[in-house]
C-alpha cells in the first residue's frame, strides 16, 4: 500500500537516504528501490510516495517515487521537528 511522506535526507554519492511518513515513522531507502531515474530530484523536503517492505535488515521504503510532480512540499506545523531540521522553522 502506497504511503505519502517526505525525503528527510538523501546522500546522492551513497545512494541511500531516509523518508519520513506523514505519521512520523522513518524508513531507510536505497537508490535501487526508487522508481525515479533522476536521483538529484530526491531533495530534502520533497514529497514522495512509497511502499514499506520488511527486508533482512528491517523495514525499508521501496518503490519510492516523486509525488505530485516532485515539487518540494513540507509537512504541516505538527511536523515542526522536520521543518526545524531543514531550516524552515525556528528552534523553540
Amino acid at each position: 500500500m502506497k504511503q505519502r511522506g517526505w525525503v528527510k535526507r538523501f546522500h546522492l554519492r551513497k545512494g541511500s537516504g531516509f523518508v519520513q511518513a506523514t505519521g512520523g515513522e522513518e524508513f531507510l531507502f536505497h537508490r535501487t528501490h526508487t522508481l525515479e531515474t533522476n536521483l538529484s530530484k530526491l531533495k530534502e523536503g520533497t514529497e514522495v510516495l512509497f511502499e514499506v517492505a520488511v527486508l533482512p535488515k528491517g523495514a525499508e521504503a521501496i518503490k519510492v517515487e516523486l509525488a505530485d510532480g516532485g515539487a518540494p512540499k513540507f509537512p504541516s506545523p505538527e511536523h515542526g521537528v522536520m521543518e526545524r531540521e531543514i531550516g524552515l522553522a525556528p528552534t523553540p
